[in-house]
């Protein structure tokens, strides 16, 4: 992917393909260099929320870190931040586990998450299903958005034996999580430290047509990641 060009203001000056391009790849290198942050051994019998709450607080320090990249700066993030839609309000709006926000004059881009523990054998069901992947599916999150990602906490085993079990439970039935016909399960490289990253495509039945989710694997077993 290329790298856009920021001018002064912070507004971009490359075209908009170059710009969610970059912004796409500063996402993930934001959530990498929080993970790098966190004792990854203390969180592997942590729950969801426990987890992603401390995630979410080393991406804030990297935000406020002086040596950190410049580009930061026009990032913020957030922990379980409500989703404004239509027809649902105050108490009632449903909420993502991480949103992060580029700022820019006008819309902004954003990039929502949803987290899951890797820990048990109903633990790729609950990735898969209505209040994980399926949320991104049906259009309750993201619905304004091209991209979103799901977060797999990975628990017990190791990150690549989740991904091998999530993939084949997709590639099974393709219909029943609305994958694109080129949308398969891909292994992706965008910041060379998140080595389990992958992309599916998905078509969107009840939002704006198509959404590619990211699928971020962090390992939580031990601290020698």
């Amino acid at each position: 992917m290329s790298v856009c060009r920021v001018n002064k203001s912070g507004h971009i000056s490359a075209n908009r393909k170059v710009y969610r391009e970059a912004f796409y790849i500063q996402v993930h290198e934001l959530i990498q260099m929080g993970y790098e942050r966190m004792n990854f051994g203390l969180y592997q019998n942590s729950e969801e929320p426990d987890i992603t709450g401390e995630l979410v607080r080393a991406m804030e320090a990297v935000l406020q870190d002086e040596q950190a990249p410049d580009w930061v700066i026009w990032y913020s993030v957030y922990d379980d931040p409500p989703i404004n839609k239509e027809g649902r309000y105050g108490k009632h709006r449903q909420r993502v586990d991480v949103k992060i926000i580029r700022h820019l004059k006008g819309k902004r881009p954003t990039m929502q998450f949803e987290a899951k523990r890797l820990y048990n054998r109903s633990s790729t069901t609950e990735y898969l299903g209505r209040n994980g992947l399926g949320c991104f599916l049906s259009g309750e999150y993201a619905h304004e958005h091209q991209e979103a990602g799901m977060l797999g906490y990975v628990q017990v085993n190791d990150e690549a034996t989740w991904a091998n079990k999530i993939k084949s439970h997709i590639e099974k039935k393709p219909q029943d999580y609305c994958l694109c016909k080129n949308g398969s399960w891909t292994k992706i490289s965008i910041t060379p430290k998140l080595k389990y990253t992958y992309r599916t495509s998905h078509i969107r039945a009840k939002a704006k047509g198509l959404i590619g989710i990211s699928h971020i694997f962090l390992n939580f077993c031990n601290s020698s990641n």
